[in-house]
């Protein structure tokens, strides 16, 4: 029951008397309970399909990384006949394909809670392009389709962007193409044009795709709903949700991703023959580095560059980026151990801070640095402008996400045309150890995963590598023999590689711990970080990825 009181005055403004009303508000609290109580359901809801996505990512991608692990392997034996190839090529993009169905389940989740975040490095553009091509046209060819492909000899070939996203868009998009399509051709054609830029060295791209069909057409009403979720056409020119092959998350992610790189998606079709998908996006070019290199190269060679930044992608890319330009790059997850690092006496002649950090920020890290003397350039890294407190103990700053042609434009003003107030300070260049010295644990339950990650680390030179199957094992092993890094897996029996990894860090000169997880929702990276692990590696292993991670922790052992 809810009351109601108000006083009733004359015209003088005096209390003359009191109205009061009373009313039924029983129905209202239901109604507000039934609310919060759907609200507290739909939130379990979403929790459960969030694990539930999580445990499937897992079970599927762990025997996936051994079957693209080992095709790629296999792919680089030696004495392989035609038809052995051609098996091992299907092999892996069979695979792969399955892969990338797990990935879009994934991303439409992400999609939903408006987190699919790009993975920005150095890429042939080119190349892209064509292994797309290449994955469908066995499809378009059993078909007995022309696949054309039109791309100018101008058409910049380095540039900077998410190379997997692209391919991602190219290939929902041909695959399409191709599946309604019984007669003719699917043409894939790409131009480009300048986008002016005040930057020194940067020249951004807008590049256009173009994939055209002879396909069945698309009305113009539907045209407006080819692009939502769960909406797929059939050959009678009608959409329906299980007429036809596919999950029908394809279009909805790409039109995702193709806004995420700046750019915007359409069709046209007269709703009779053929249709025509057009989308462009902005990607940096990269072509101008590769010159720059070979004027400035000699230069930037032997230097080295400390980089700072707690997400480890952003960490990946720089790395990256740094030793394709020939500097050496040592990369430190938190301010703190990257200012102890320095304090050891090793020294550097460039640093690149991410501005927000935990516990120390790059702000307080920079200050420290310029208080202890360092005069070495920084380069700050900022999600929300360089408008910041502090900005005069840096020499230059540059936005997220990381531009690699705007990050190497003021690497070459504080190295080589000299554009800083910093001094740098001598030292002797370290003695990079050979490759194989790190001493590694792997903690992996899955008997194919320890013969693939062993047989990639065996690729990559390192031998002195040791093999336990759960986290107490890994434990053990840890408190009785030293080691450089462990690989850990994050789900295994007995103990699980978080609380391993808890124990670990307690232990005195705890090695450095990198995740090597199946799944790749960010909740998940989250609580890997939370407890102790120092970076994330998702299945299926990348090579190059393994690679760069280790590469930073032979500069650090020296």
């Amino acid at each position: 029951m809810q009351l109601v009181v108000t006083a009733i005055r004359n015209q003088e403004g005096n209390i003359k008397g009191y109205l009061g009303v009373a009313t039924d508000i029983s129905e209202l609290k239901s109604m507000e309970e039934s609310l919060i109580i759907s609200k507290e359901k739909a939130e379990m809801a979403s929790k459960s399909k969030s694990e539930f996505l999580a445990n499937m990512s897992h079970e599927i991608r762990t025997p996936l990384n051994g079957i693209v692990g080992m095709a790629r392997l296999l792919s680089e034996s030696d004495n392989l006949s035609d038809k052995q190839t051609r098996y091992i090529r299907i092999l892996a993009e069979c695979s792969t394909q399955l892969m990338e169905l797990v990935n879009d389940i994934l991303d439409y989740s992400k999609m939903s809670a408006g987190g699919i975040i790009l993975n920005n490095h150095a890429f042939n553009l080119r190349s892209c392009i064509t292994k797309a091509v290449d994955i469908v046209s066995q499809r378009a060819s059993d078909k007995g389709l022309d696949l054309k492909i039109d791309i100018p000899t101008t058409l910049p070939e380095n540039v900077t962007g998410d190379a997997r996203r692209l391919k991602q868009v190219l290939f929902n998009l041909l695959t399409n193409a191709i599946k309604f399509t019984d007669t003719g051709f699917v043409k894939l054609s790409v131009t480009f044009r300048d986008i002016p830029s005040d930057e020194l060295y940067k020249q951004s791209k807008k590049i256009l795709f173009t994939v055209q069909d002879t396909g069945i057409g698309i009305n113009q009403v539907d045209q407006t709903r080819i692009f939502e979720v769960f909406t797929k056409i059939s050959k009678d020119d009608r959409f329906y949700t299980n007429t036809t092959p596919g999950a029908g998350m394809g279009l909805a992610i790409s039109k995702y991703i193709v806004n995420a790189m700046n750019g915007a998606i359409s069709v046209e079709s007269d709703g009779k023959t053929g249709s025509t998908f057009t989308f462009y996006i902005i990607l940096d070019d990269e072509t101008d580095i590769v010159h720059l290199m070979k004027l400035h190269g000699k230069e930037l060679k032997d230097k080295i560059a400390i980089l700072v930044d707690d997400t480890e992608d952003n960490r990946i890319f720089l790395m990256d980026a740094f030793y394709s330009w020939g500097i050496q790059a040592i990369s430190f997850s938190s301010a703190r151990e990257a200012l102890n690092y320095m304090e050891k006496g090793p020294g550097f002649d460039i640093a690149i801070i991410d501005l927000c950090m935990p516990n120390m920020s790059g702000l307080e890290l920079t200050q420290a640095m310029r208080e202890r003397g360092y005069k070495q350039p920084v380069i700050g890294l900022s999600s929300i402008g360089i408008d910041v407190h502090g900005q005069e103990w840096f020499d230059h700053f540059t936005t997220k996400p990381i531009s690699k042609s705007r990050l190497f434009n003021l690497v070459l003003r504080c190295l080589v045309t000299k554009e800083t107030t910093a001094v740098h300070i001598t030292h002797d260049s370290p003695q990079v150890p050979e490759t194989g010295e790190l001493r590694i644990l792997v903690a992996e339950d899955d008997y194919y995963n320890q013969i693939l990650i062993t047989e990639l680390l065996s690729t990559l030179g390192y031998k002195n590598v040791k093999i336990v199957s759960n986290g107490k094992l890994c434990v053990d092993e840890v408190s009785t023999h030293g080691y450089d890094v462990c690989l850990m897996d994050v789900k295994m029996p007995v103990m699980d590689g978080l609380d391993a990894t808890r124990r670990i860090k307690k232990m005195r000169n705890p090695p450095t711990v990198i995740a090597i997880s199946a799944s790749v929702l960010d909740a998940d990276k989250s609580r890997c970080y939370a407890a102790g692990m120092d970076g994330y590696i998702a299945k299926p292993i990348q090579l190059e990825q393994l690679e760069s991670v280790l590469k930073s922790l032979e500069l650090r052992k020296r």
